[in-house]
């Protein structure tokens, strides 16, 4: 009888918990018309938040009061959608009905969606992500606490490494995050999948998941908002729910706090990019780190070198860096714009601060304080990528699961290369040769954001002029600079006019290897002149 009165009063509280408020919020999507004057206006009584740009006018997801608003101040308001999680329950649930091809190749064994509108619940993904440990104990660290909730859940920590257990000082860091916000599960199910890519083709062709697992120190947090996200399969199990912030008792009838308006940096810088007022989807807390989720944050930044952060949302199309509290450029706008560049190669993401992206402010951001702040720990470059376009919003169908993961999959490889040292060459010319000795020109940019410490390059023929050839080698190539120098190839006298050379170029740093294809023209006779 003792037992049973425990294992009740236990169900009763985990329950009531997460019943309050007891009336779940209704959120519309609303189409709105603003010029820069009326939208700075509007921006007085509501903090904007995921706007999609529609011709000459705006359209987002607001609750009653905000909508209220709109329909009063704004032109041509009008709402579009009253119901905004039964609209995405419905939408999930026909495409359900009519989606049931094979999985496409390549996609993670292990890798699958769950029960809350094609996403998995809080218990499915831990389970999904606790099997990784199982299967991988050699590539993923057993799963860490890094932090507790106000609603008691655990904040997990995965470290995927070839030692995971042990810190190794030479390898590069870098840490992933999602769930900020509990009404953007894409953000979460494409860093699973990023995750389930790395351990599964570790030990395959790939060269570069093997290189980057051997060379790197990757640390994720896929669920940084667990009580947000519980929230949401209590409201909404069929998938839909539309809390966002996390679940502090704000002691005045409303709950939450917006953990990417709680960071320390430039915290309440106005009431634009973040709000004071308890029942906004904006509010800020009442300071900056009050909160369990970024204090974890940032313990974590602050014992760990990152080199990187990407700290995933949805939705957009938009890849976001430092800053949001205004709309300027950081000192190290070039690197990030190199960055930004060579991570949204498959995606096409656009790239800029808060402003140039969303068209509002955001202070107290993540990668605002990420970045900013310098003197307590290292500077660390960080982004906020959107996953998905204004279409697929924040309950993406569960057909697009899949591929919003994958074409978010170059960005995920790119970061954790990205994070050290990355090199890219370039052949010079010249290409034709009139002489035995041929020096092959390359040059060397490291885009990465470490130094990279040696690297050495040669060629490799099969030619039977070829004599010999020597190693080109440098040393300490730092971040975002460049460098060349020659590879000599020294050819033999006899070669005939216009024989043209082929073979391979090596470049070797940091153990990792690539090759490409190279060929040169020797265009007149070097040698002795062949008697007719």
């Amino acid at each position: 009888m003792k037992k049973l009165l425990i294992v009740f009063l236990a169900a009763f509280f985990s329950v009531s918990v997460i019943a309050q408020p007891a009336a779940k919020e209704i959120y519309y999507r609303v189409y709105f018309e603003a010029d820069q004057s009326k939208f700075e206006e509007l921006s007085h009584l509501i903090v904007f938040e995921h706007l999609a740009r529609n011709g000459n006018g705006y359209t987002g997801e607001f609750n009653s009061i905000e909508k209220d608003i709109l329909l009063t101040h704004a032109a041509n308001a009008k709402v579009l959608i009253s119901d905004m999680s039964a609209y995405y329950q419905k939408r999930a649930a026909d495409d359900l009905k009519k989606n049931t091809k094979t999985r496409n190749g390549g996609v993670p064994a292990n890798f699958h969606g769950g029960s809350m509108g094609g996403y998995m619940t809080l218990a499915e993904a831990i389970l999904n992500l606790d099997s990784m440990v199982i299967l991988y104990p050699n590539l993923i660290a057993p799963t860490q606490t890094v932090g507790t909730t106000l609603e008691g859940r655990p904040i997990y920590l995965y470290k995927i490494s070839d030692n995971p257990t042990s810190s190794e000082p030479q390898e590069h860091k870098m840490m992933y995050t999602a769930l900020h916000h509990a009404r953007e599960p894409q953000s979460m199910a494409q860093l699973v999948y990023y995750m389930w890519y790395l351990l599964e083709n570790y030990n395959t062709s790939d060269s570069v998941v093997k290189h980057l697992v051997d060379d790197r120190e990757l640390f994720f947090i896929p669920i940084l908002n667990p009580d947000g996200y519980a929230y949401n399969e209590f409201t909404d199990p069929a998938g839909g729910g539309f809390w966002r912030k996390n679940r502090r008792n704000n002691l005045d009838g409303s709950f939450g706090v917006d953990l990417n308006r709680n960071y320390a940096y430039k915290f309440a810088f106005d009431n634009t990019g973040s709000s004071p007022t308890t029942t906004s989807d904006t509010y800020r807390g009442p300071s900056g780190f009050s909160e369990n989720e970024t204090q974890t944050v940032r313990n974590l930044c602050l014992t760990n070198d990152f080199k990187l952060v990407m700290n995933y949302h949805s939705y957009g199309d938009w890849l976001i860096n430092p800053w949001g509290y205004a709309n300027l450029t950081t000192p190290d706008d070039a690197t990030f714009q190199e960055l930004a560049n060579h991570f949204t190669v498959v995606n096409g993401y656009v790239n800029g601060n808060c402003f140039q992206t969303l068209a509002y402010y955001s202070n107290g951001s993540s990668d605002d304080w990420i970045y900013g702040e310098q003197i307590t720990k290292p500077k660390m470059f960080a982004f906020t990528p959107e996953v998905g376009s204004s279409s697929d919003g924040f309950w993406p169908v569960p057909s697009q699961i899949i591929p919003l993961s994958q074409e978010n999959l170059l960005q995920n490889i790119m970061a954790s290369w990205m994070s050290g040292p990355y090199i890219e060459r370039g052949r010079n010319m010249p290409y034709e040769y009139l002489s035995t000795n041929v020096p092959l020109n390359y040059s060397y940019t490291n885009y990465g954001l470490d130094t990279c410490l040696n690297l050495k390059s040669w060629f490799i023929s099969t030619s039977l002029y070829v004599i010999s050839s020597d190693t080109f080698n440098t040393n300490n190539l730092i971040s975002q600079n460049n460098t060349s120098g020659n590879i000599n190839v020294v050819v033999s006298a006899a070669t005939p006019a216009n024989t043209v050379i082929s073979g391979r170029v090596y470049t070797k740093y940091n153990n990792f290897i690539f090759s490409d294809t190279a060929s040169f023209h020797i265009k007149s006779t070097v040698g002795i002149s062949e008697i007719l």
